[in-house]
């Protein structure tokens, strides 16, 4: 195996963990929204909306190459919450 090969592994297995590790999080706020009375559920999820508005206008005022696989991702995770 060459050395570009085996670099490619290795970020191919570091994207792996990095997606797991989102899954959890994602996870762990949907299950948290489920366990909060409805009324809090709805202002945590608002805040959460307003907290990823936030950064997304930080990543865009910064010109980020990464302002767009953030803005996917966040709408996926308002996606998976319903």
């Amino acid at each position: 195996m060459t050395q570009l090969e085996q670099r490619l592994e290795d970020l191919e297995a570091a994207n792996d963990v990095l997606q797991a590790h989102n899954r959890v999080m994602a996870a762990v706020l949907r299950g948290l929204f489920r366990a909060l009375p409805a009324d809090w559920a709805q202002d945590a999820a608002e805040s959460v909306q307003v907290a990823f508005e936030d950064e997304l206008a930080q990543l865009e005022y910064e010109n980020s190459p990464h302002t767009e696989t953030f803005q996917e991702a966040a709408a996926a995770f308002w996606r998976s919450r319903h």
